[in-house]
Order: C-alpha cells, then sequence, then structure tokens
C-alpha cells in the first residue's frame, strides 16, 4: 500500500506537469491579445458586408509590407547570437508584399495577416497604457536581442508613426515598414 501512495503521488505530480505544458503550448498557438477579441466582432460584421458598399475596384484597395532587420547586421557584435539561425542573411524576413486592405484593417492587422500568410512567428501583447499592441518580437527577433536600445518600429508612407501600430488604419496604397532599430530607431531613420 505504501509503494502505491508514493507512486500516487508521482503519478499526480507527473499529470500536473503534462496539464501545465499542454495548456502552455495550446496558449502560445492560440494567442489573442485583447484587442484581438475586441476587435472581432467588428471585424465578423465587416465581412457581411454586401458586395455593393465595397469598393468597387479591388484591386486599388491594396497595401505594400516589408519586415526588415538589417541593422543587426551590422551590430553583430552586439546580437544575440543564440537567435543567428533565425536571422537572415540579407536582414529580410519579408520582402515588399502586396496586401488587400480588408475594412478598418490597421497596420497591426495587416502585419498579423501576412505573418500568418508567410509562417513567420509574431508575439505581440495588449499595453494597456498606451490603448494598443506592442509587438515584442517577428521571426523570433525580440526587443533587446541585439542591445537594451534594439526592439521594432514601424513607418507609413516613409514616416514614423508615433501611434500604436493597432490603432493606425491602413489606407490603399500605404507602404508599411517594419524595421528593427539597434538604437532607438537613429539607426533606421527615427529623428
Amino acid at each position: 500500500m505504501k509503494i502505491f501512495k508514493n507512486n500516487f503521488k508521482k503519478i499526480i505530480f507527473f499529470a500536473f506537469i503534462i496539464l501545465l505544458l499542454t495548456a502552455s503550448f495550446f496558449y502560445k498557438s492560440n494567442v489573442s491579445t485583447t484587442s484581438d477579441l475586441k476587435h472581432k466582432s467588428e471585424k465578423e460584421t465587416a465581412a457581411t458586408i454586401s458586395d455593393k458598399e465595397k469598393n468597387s475596384d479591388d484591386s486599388d484597395n491594396v497595401c505594400t509590407i516589408l519586415i526588415s532587420c538589417e541593422t543587426i547586421l551590422d551590430n553583430m557584435d552586439s546580437f544575440n547570437m543564440a537567435k543567428k539561425e533565425v536571422l537572415p542573411e540579407d536582414g529580410i524576413i519579408l520582402s515588399k508584399t502586396e496586401v488587400e486592405i480588408k475594412k478598418d484593417d490597421s497596420v497591426y492587422d495587416i502585419l498579423k495577416r501576412v505573418c500568418k500568410d508567410n509562417d513567420i512567428l509574431l508575439e505581440a501583447s495588449d499595453s494597456l497604457t498606451y490603448n494598443t499592441v506592442y509587438i515584442e518580437g517577428i521571426n523570433n527577433i525580440y526587443e533587446f536581442d541585439c542591445g537594451p536600445t534594439s526592439g521594432w518600429m514601424y513607418t507609413v508612407n516613409g514616416v514614423f508613426i508615433n501611434e500604436g501600430c493597432s490603432n493606425c488604419t491602413v489606407n490603399p496604397g500605404d507602404e508599411i515598414e517594419w524595421k528593427y532599430t539597434c538604437s532607438l530607431g537613429k539607426d533606421v531613420g527615427e529623428e
């Protein structure tokens, strides 16, 4: 009976660990930010809009997006070398890609869609302070992976937007660029 008691405790312990690991896996693979959930019903409603209300020429309803971490190549001495295998040789994670804009798409919506479509890991979190989504990492390259002043920034039509990516609405013809900075934006043109 004593052997059963000791094994029973071990079985319960290992079952608990397996449960935690399983929950962690499903959480990571199915991460939705609060803002994703908040906007989900709005987007489902937008998807039901009749064709008459949509633009007559969908080919004009596109933007482009590019994701670059080229600055890391000039700062390899500061880069987390454990992540060298995820760093593209040319620093381009996603070359300039045309994306169809859906009603009320934000820069974050476009980024999330192209990352999903191209199997690029994207990690984002809600910033309750700024009421927006914060991009922590793209392609397994995160803030601070190349020093204390490194992280992701974005431009729309060549201009750094002083607004969270989930609050910036995309318009037809917009050119979105996500850039990894190693020096708070100075190395990617932010003044």
